[in-house]
């Protein structure tokens, strides 16, 4: 997976932490930081299992089945609408428009 090319927090219009410790999904995550981003209710977008796979998005950045975190140097990029979402290992969710 390539790094994104910049990761600063004053490029994205949007970042939210992602908590692994409640029940929210990392998919919910990234559904508030596109409402955040934009204003645009939730079902206004593209279904998120269209734009990435949903489920490997929770294995590779989700804790190790034993609770210990991932390292936080995986990070990866998709797009959703016209705005591309940023999500790190370390639970960061950031969102832009395409540029």
């Amino acid at each position: 997976m390539p790094r994104p090319r910049s990761t600063a927090d004053s490029d994205w219009a949007v970042t939210l932490q992602h908590s692994w410790n409640d029940e929210t999904s990392l998919v919910e995550t990234v559904v508030r930081a596109l409402v955040a981003a934009t204003d645009d209710p939730p079902e206004s977008f593209t279904p998120i299992h269209r734009c990435v796979d949903v489920d490997a998005l929770e294995r590779i950045f989700a804790p190790r089945p034993d609770g210990t975190p991932r390292p936080d140097t995986a990070a990866t990029t998709f797009t959703v609408d016209g705005h591309e979402v940023l999500v790190e290992s370390g639970g960061r969710v950031a969102v832009r428009p395409v540029r």
